[in-house]
């Protein structure tokens, strides 16, 4: 096939023209002068490249380089950074590898030649010139020694098949750049030193580099500048930290936790979240809105307060409220942000309280971002942080699969046996900070400013106090656990007052004996904890039974799964579960098999207790 006049890369390819001349017409000194260069373009040539006796590439300045830049671009440097994205951004495999390490042994030969115009003055001319010439032949045109200049863009080069003219191209037009002023003669060696620097280079890195480089990899997405938004509401430096990395979780992932120390201003992060979206996500005809769910002790004295002092729009709802079994979930299905203040009281998955804030936050708008406020979010055991993540991922187990967690169940299970690490979890949830933290970075120099003032924590004065809870209360104490040790608790043991039992009624007698056991020392740890929670307790066993009296009366008893939440209640001492709801699932009975009389006198007596 003769050789085209022109080459368009639609029906002339120019990376087949080229290794038509080099291969077929034995064409082996070759010029080149480009805008650009990339190493994929070398690769495809890289069979009739080795077969050339020399080769001079002359690199010019990249176009995509804004015109009123190039005076203060540092080109060599421009174009190093430039070679090291094309290596990075290209997977890490043995293929590209030796690729890689055939272009450096190619370059290192002595024949290739590589300059760069432009780098070693401030101002010179724009290279902007395409050409390739070998002795023979020339091409000039639009080109760059780029995948996209061979064979990708709509080109257009000119083939000129006089032997005149491209000696001429070469001694009076190609010899006065490459010769010129401005060009580094050295860009070689640098080329060469980049890609050996490269992941697919040879070069050694000491175990310090690898760790920095380690680190910036598993942080990178955690840096660099955050956007600012006009606010009245100022934060302390660590505070602000806490801020943006929570923006990026919510970017990332429309949920986090925040999980710093108490004393550290959850509430201050949370405000100053309320604040940002509600400004950021405002747009004409549209202005979004907020929920703020937290205990009813803290609505008026902390959030309403709070919210009416930095002139933050937000709708406050306690979470008794939310405990309601006919709470209004759509009420809030269109809100756009919703904040969980003390979010360790929806550790419990089998409360009213956790079913309505799950309905809430899946129903409605897809897009609601969530955020949780806790420093507790594990109280008991692994799996209370388990119900809260299961909030965040709007209950998807499979959300986390990116970040190497395929099933969140499956995940905290082999967390509990101790198989599995934490930390991919809380980088992708959760914003924790000690109070341990901002200390030491207060001992290595820093300084803590919350409205122009120095913040520091006080230093704690310890001092051992003794108290002898029996003197002071005269025996109360012995006296109240002595009671709690005559509670007969029959609605914990009904399979006890059946007339007829067998076999396997009496090993359940025996186990729910033990469970009674088990509840009497719950209310021995509520009096422990304070007289409010203790009270609490009792009323709330109090209207228990007798609501269980009353239907018992009717011929109806506690099922396995009523007993369950009944128990769930009593263990979670935060919740306050509506007595009805379990009194309804009662099980129909046969009065004739139970000792109906006996359980209804204990019941009494239980209660005159209370």
């Amino acid at each position: 096939m003769p050789l085209p006049d022109y080459i368009d890369n639609d029906r002339h390819k120019l990376e087949a023209v080229l290794k038509k001349l080099i291969l077929n017409d034995s064409q082996t000194d070759l010029d080149i002068a480009t805008g650009f260069f990339r190493i994929e373009a070398w690769i495809r040539l890289e069979e009739a490249f080795n077969t050339l006796t020399n080769l001079r590439l002359l690199i010019g300045r990249d176009p995509a380089i804004n015109p009123a830049e190039r005076d203060r671009i540092d080109l060599i440097r421009y174009f190093r950074h430039n070679v090291q994205g094309q290596l990075e951004g290209e997977p890490f495999n043995l293929q590209y590898k030796r690729q890689i390490d055939r272009l450096i042994a190619y370059l290192q030969q002595d024949h290739i030649q590589v300059r760069l115009f432009g780098a070693m003055s401030e101002k010179t001319p724009f290279l902007h010139a395409k050409a390739y010439i070998f002795d023979d032949y020339s091409i000039v045109g639009s080109s760059n020694f780029t995948p996209s200049g061979l064979d990708g863009n709509t080109e257009l080069n000119v083939l000129n098949k006089q032997t005149a003219i491209a000696r001429d191209l070469r001694t009076n037009w190609f010899e006065k750049f490459w010769n010129h002023p401005s060009v580094d003669t050295d860009y070689k060696a640098k080329l060469i030193d980049t890609l050996n620097a490269s992941k697919f280079g040879s070069k050694a890195y000491t175990p310090y580099q690898v760790f920095v480089k380690a680190l910036y990899e598993l942080f990178k997405d955690d840096t660099g500048p955050e956007g600012s938004d006009r606010t009245s509401l100022e934060l302390a430096s660590f505070q602000q930290e806490g801020f943006e990395r929570a923006v990026r979780l919510l970017e990332r992932h429309r949920a986090c936790i925040i999980a710093d120390a108490v004393g550290l201003g959850k509430t201050f992060i949370g405000l100053r979240l309320l604040d940002h979206y509600l400004i950021k996500d405002k747009r004409p005809g549209y202005v979004p809105r907020a929920v703020v769910i937290c205990p009813a002790q803290l609505r008026e004295l902390v959030w309403l307060k709070k919210l009416d002092e930095f002139g933050i729009k937000a709708d406050v709802i306690s979470q008794e409220e939310i405990s309601r079994k006919h709470f209004d979930v759509k009420r809030f299905s269109k809100y756009d942000l919703v904040v969980v203040d003390e979010s360790h009281n929806f550790r419990n998955c089998a409360t009213n309280r956790y079913r309505n804030l799950q309905r809430l936050i899946g129903s409605g708008k897809r897009n609601k971002r969530v955020v949780l406020l806790t420093a507790t979010p594990i109280n008991n055991s692994l799996y209370d942080l388990y119900h809260q993540i299961l909030l965040l991922t709007r209950n998807n187990e499979a959300y986390y699969r990116e970040w190497g967690i395929s099933n969140l169940k499956g995940y905290f299970q082999s967390l509990v046996k101790g198989s599995v690490e934490i930390t991919e979890l809380l980088l992708q949830t959760m914003v924790r900070r000690s109070r341990q933290d901002v200390i030491k970075r207060q001992q290595a120099g820093e300084q803590i400013f919350i409205a122009g003032k120095e913040i520091r924590f006080p230093k704690r004065q310890l001092e051992q106090f003794t108290y002898n809870f029996e003197a002071s209360f005269a025996g109360l104490y012995a006296g109240i656990a002595n009671q709690i040790d005559q509670l007969n608790l029959a609605p914990y043991n009904i399979r006890a007052f059946k007339k007829k039992k067998n076999q396997l009624d009496e090993a359940q007698v025996k186990r729910n004996e033990a469970l009674a056991a088990l509840m009497k020392s719950l209310f021995l740890k509520r009096l422990e904890s304070s007289l409010i929670a203790f009270e609490n307790s009792i009323s709330y066993q109090q209207e228990f039974q007798q609501e269980f009296d009353a239907y018992l009366q009717e011929g109806r008893l506690l099922d396995s799964a009523s007993f369950r939440k009944i128990l769930v209640a009593e263990i979670d001492e935060e919740e306050n579960v509506e007595i009805n709801e379990l009194i309804n699932s009662l099980a129909e009975i046969d009065a004739k098999d139970y000792q109906i009389n006996q359980m209804r006198s204990q019941i009494a007596e239980d209660c005159r207790k209370y």
